[in-house]
């Protein structure tokens, strides 16, 4: 065991390696397209990732109905496992948020952990309507095996969460102690509209901030170009391994989704890596706002 997760940690360290490597070769296209760049449409962009991050507190807020917790204190939470989630390898990060939810509301790790299951599947849903959607309205340029297969990760997407939660209403699994332990109001087995709508409108504000800084850069694209392009860039959030600040992850799934579209690979890779930076100073500055929110201690024993 543990010597997978130093295998995990090495391909991560050298995912990295590689793009420094990549942006140092590449660094006179990517300063090139920054000294192009409209300030306007990347400010729109650190909005519209911002209105993200409101859109998962109150997300949040809603799945812990069962207890009573300040908005600004789960905005903090949500900003800082933004944050974590983004920078630390492996999807490590991801583990934050039980651990900031027992620290800053004193929630148990399983609770925590049964809230992180939960936004992840309402994730896979809107990831795989949002692919769904991109891929019938980009039928002319997508080749039939690329359709095949965007049309299979949709589907999958969509439907392993309610598979789960179908699992999870079996008598066998709802006895678990695992899940006995949840509180009464806390249900894991099912999706409400309300954490649907939200979740649809979470990755519709991620996706405007990636056409924000994709406009920003003048990438020759078209707005429905671009909804692809981010369609495919964003299940590659869910792939476990992940290079520290989603270094190689980004790059593949732009670069990928470029060529795609028929931006050869050379070109493609300087855009990927323009984009790359400044989604992470977008997460930086999410991190340096999630600091700045005061903590207040609320004590919830659950």
């Amino acid at each position: 065991m543990v010597r997978k997760k130093l295998v995990s940690l090495a391909i991560s360290f050298c995912l990295l390696l590689i793009v420094v490597a990549i942006w140092y070769s590449e660094r006179t296209t990517v300063l090139d397209l920054f000294k192009k760049a409209e300030p306007g449409w990347l400010f729109a962009g650190f909005a519209c990732y911002l209105v993200n991050y409101v859109l998962r507190t109150y997300r949040l807020q809603v799945l812990i109905n069962f207890h009573r917790v300040s908005f600004r204190t789960l905005f903090r939470i949500s900003c800082l496992h933004g944050f974590f989630s983004y920078f630390l390898p492996l999807r490590s990060g991801d583990l934050s948020l039980p651990l900031l939810l027992k620290k800053e509301s004193d929630f148990s790790l399983i609770v925590g952990s049964a809230v992180l299951i939960k936004t992840r599947l309402l994730d896979m849903i809107s990831l795989g309507f949002f692919l769904a959607t991109a891929t019938v309205f980009s039928l002319k340029h997508i080749a039939t095996h690329y359709l095949v297969l965007f049309v299979i990760c949709s589907l999958c997407l969509v439907l392993v969460p309610y598979a789960i939660t179908s699992l999870l209403r079996l008598q066998r699994i709802a006895s678990l102690q695992f899940l006995n332990k949840l509180p009464t109001d806390f249900r894991l087995s099912q999706y409400t509209l309300a954490e649907t709508i939200l979740s649809f409108f979470i990755w519709l504000f991620v996706g405007c901030t990636l056409f924000a800084v994709v406009t920003a850069l003048s990438i020759p694209l078209s707005f429905l170009d671009i909804w692809f392009l981010t369609a495919i860039q964003l299940p590659l959030q869910l792939i476990p391994i992940q290079g520290i600040a989603n270094a190689g992850n980004h790059e593949a799934g732009w670069v990928a989704g470029f060529s795609i579209l028929g931006i050869t690979p050379e070109l493609g890779l300087g855009f990927a890596l323009a984009s790359h930076i400044a989604i992470i100073l977008y997460v930086a500055l999410l991190g340096v706002i999630g600091l700045m929110v005061p903590r207040k201690y609320q004590s919830s024993h659950y």
